[in-house]
């Protein structure tokens, strides 16, 4: 973070129009540049102030003009250099730079312009025909090229855009044909290409993490998209439902990524043909006239295919057509009628049993229309035609695989007949091709279960119209087994036909205790669902107790009662309750609650007193299949970490004093540290320890290092190694 401030007397510009042919402007500044050190949250000085000025003397005598610049300053020019700065600079200047510049490849010949990823402006058509376009330029005219069609053999179009033509628009047109109207350069818009029903369609795909360049789309104004997993022919029919027999080449179709739309990560292939979507042997379309779509591709609906009335726009097009999955044995659906008038639809494409046939005898595909309108130079509906799973199951858990029923909605009524089943493994997303209905309009049944063998999950219902938006959650009361309690498990509906398995709050043990020692959450004496030391919570953590539970120290009594004291940041203690002990088990169990940022924790293990955090921190969306969760996290309140190279040797006790036990951190180790808190500072604790290298002579003890809040921070050493001789270290607490 940089933070340039202008100092008094700020920006000063003086103009003195001295007696022709003579003119001086004098330029005065102040500034001083500041920059964020992230370690102490505190500004550091990186330009010093500084004074200085420019003056521009401009004479014309009669032999011609003369300009003299001088630059000056009142004092040295002080920079403030530092090797963490220096590295982050020397990360960012590259990147600043990229952006700042316009990289451009002097050859652009198709084979090449596929390795050139810097290319800021690509080109692809789809249109099964040649096209030309026409760049407009202030430098040059008749910068004129020829596109064949490409599908995902995207062409680039720099060199027209960049030096030394730099054009600014262009237009396209049919070979000797009409040219359209001027499409700009610098932002996104579409045109009509006179009498041919094709649209040019500049756009900038996103995200624009994952894309960094502008698209140029050739293609109808009604196009079709596959965002299944398989492979899939579609056919093109006429009114009557007759088949077009049309040539439909592999070109009319590219990668849905060049436009910006990526296939969905994580995702379970498919077992709809007997094996994995992704390795099906597709055959040659041949005489079926079909066009081959395959997963997250994109296809452009031919201008013969194309239907409107008379009169009408070019973007209020539609089609019939019919559509199968790419393998042997299925046969194609019933024509259907498409467009952006057309209603959202299930369709059923069914496969001949044969005795080698292996696979369901009916796949179900959902099909609707997206809409969008681009209004420059002038306005034009550009349609897709997505082909979708009619069911998606996410399991957003971070461990666990669910056995998942569902069915379509039974009302209040527990039954499952006729149900199906599928296994959804932890952080995956699995397609379903086997749900008859409308999810959008029936409704869905689910249930689930761990796959471990846990019990099943109640029934949790999405009735008519609860799909029809985003974010309608249910709570599924899933248990580990029929003892356990009941995690915080929702499951929500995300966008189209997907439901999300999730759990918003998780309970991650990073205490360090061995595994003898595990800590284990219980929800009202029952365990909660967990596994390797990550635990669901409910999803009322934040205001009901949890019960913390670990292994007691060898002669804890039953009437012990020392106190858990859990101290939120700013706000005092979060709960606070005595310690009970299980006799039988040899457990003690803390009652607490989930603190909603951070908060100490203060309790007797087998191992002695204990001084932990419990931290909340929010988990990356894009980890969670975009699901919203947050860790509480137990760690060690305390961590040695010896970040010099020398061996150190540590002690936690006063060394003048009576001396102890001291022990040894080696080069780049880390050790947790725990100790016993006093009485009253559960909420703060704090502790000393002292260290020195180990060398010979010995060096003497220097002062104690302070291990609390308040002192967090650097703070300098000095070990005297002799009479004369020191030894200068850091602490970082």
């Amino acid at each position: 973070v940089w933070h340039m401030r202008w100092r008094p007397p700020g920006l000063q510009i003086e103009r003195h129009r001295l007696p022709h042919p003579k003119m001086t402007v004098d330029l005065k500044f102040a500034v001083e540049v500041d920059i964020l050190n992230p370690r102490n949250n505190a500004w550091e000085p990186l330009i010093e102030r500084f004074d200085g000025g420019f003056l521009v003397e401009r004479e014309s005598p009669s032999d011609g003009t003369q300009t003299k610049v001088t630059i000056s300053g009142r004092e040295q020019l002080l920079l403030n250099l530092k090797p963490t700065m220096i590295r982050r600079v020397a990360w960012y200047l590259p990147v600043i730079l990229t952006g700042l510049t316009f990289q451009q490849e002097l050859v652009v010949t198709s084979s090449d312009a596929q390795t050139a990823d810097v290319s800021k402006y690509r080109v692809v058509n789809l249109c099964n025909q040649t096209l030309e376009l026409e760049f407009k330029s202030c430098h040059r005219a008749g910068l004129v090229t020829r596109i064949e069609p490409t599908g995902s053999k995207w062409e680039q179009l720099d060199k027209w855009v960049s030096s030394p033509y730099f054009a600014t628009a262009l237009v396209v047109r049919l070979p000797d044909g009409e040219s359209s109207l001027a499409l700009s350069l610098e932002y996104d818009g579409a045109v009509a290409v006179p009498n041919s029903g094709l649209v040019a369609e500049l756009l900038s795909p996103s995200p624009m993490e994952r894309t960094q360049h502008r698209m140029l789309l050739l293609a109808t104004s009604l196009r079709v998209h596959n965002e299944t997993d398989l492979p899939l022919l579609v056919r093109f029919h006429t009114a009557d439902t007759e088949v077009l027999a049309l040539p439909l080449p592999p070109s009319m179709t590219c990668d849905g990524a060049l436009l910006g739309h990526f296939p969905k990560e994580h995702l379970v292939p498919s077992d709809v043909c007997g094996q994995s979507a992704r390795t099906v042997d597709v055959p040659e379309a041949g005489d079926e006239s079909a066009l081959l779509l395959p997963p997250n591709a994109f296809g452009a609906v031919p201008s013969p295919a194309l239907m409107r009335e008379q009169g009408a726009d070019v973007g209020v097009s539609h089609t019939w057509l019919s559509v199968r999955p790419a393998a042997p044995g299925f046969g194609f659906c019933a024509a259907a009628e498409v467009g952006v008038t057309a209603e959202p639809r299930t369709i059923c494409c069914r496969r001949s049993m044969t005795r080698d046939a292996v696979g369901p005898q009916s796949v179900y595909l959902f099909c609707e229309a997206e809409m969008h309108k681009a209004t420059a130079p002038s306005p034009i509906t550009l349609t897709t035609i997505d082909f979708h799973a009619p069911l998606a199951f996410i399991n957003a858990l971070p461990f666990g695989d669910l056995d998942v029923g569902y069915g379509p909605k039974t009302g209040e009524i527990d039954t499952t007949d006729g149900w199906q089943q599928e296994r959804v493994p932890s952080l995956k997303h699995l397609n379903l091709y086997n749900f008859p209905g409308m999810l959008l309009q029936d409704g869905i049944s689910v249930r689930a279960r761990f796959a471990n063998g846990g019990p099943w999950s109640p029934l949790v219902h999405f009735g008519q119209g609860a799909l029809r938006e985003r974010g309608a959650v249910r709570d599924v009361q899933l248990r580990q087994c029929s003892e356990g309690a009941v995690g915080g498990v929702v499951l929500e509906h995300v966008d189209g036909l997907e439901l999300r398995f999730s759990c918003p709050f998780w309970f991650v043990d990073r205490s360090g205790l061995p595994d003898r020692a595990r800590i284990r959450m219980l929800h009202h004496g029952l365990p909660l669902p967990s596994q390797q030391g990550m635990t669901l919570l409910p999803s009322k953590c934040q205001e009901e107790d949890c019960e913390l539970s670990v292994p007691a120290r060898p002669g804890t009594a039953l009437t012990d009662c020392t106190q858990v004291m859990l101290g939120g940041r700013g706000g005092g203690f979060c709960s606070a309750s005595s310690v009970r002990i299980d006799r039988k088990s040899g457990t003690s169990s803390y009652k607490l609650r989930m603190p909603p940022n951070f908060s100490i924790l203060c309790i007797d293990t087998r191992a002695g007193p204990s001084v932990f955090c419990v931290q909340a921190e929010d988990v990356n969306r894009g980890d969670m299949l975009g699901a919203e969760c947050q860790m509480m996290s137990l760690r060690p309140r305390l961590i040695l970490t010896n970040s010099s190279d020398l061996v150190l040797e540590v002690s936690p006790v006063d060394p003048e004093g009576d001396g102890g036990a001291t022990f040894q951190l080696a080069p780049r180790q880390s050790r947790e540290w725990h100790w016993e808190v006093r009485p009253g500072d559960e909420d703060a604790p704090s502790t000393n320890v002292w260290f020195r290298p180990v060398c010979y002579p010995p060096c003497q003890w220097p002062g104690a290092v302070v291990c609390s809040d308040a002192t967090a921070g650097s703070r300098p050493f000095l070990m005297l190694a002799g009479k004369s001789k020191g030894l200068e270290k850091g602490a970082h607490v």
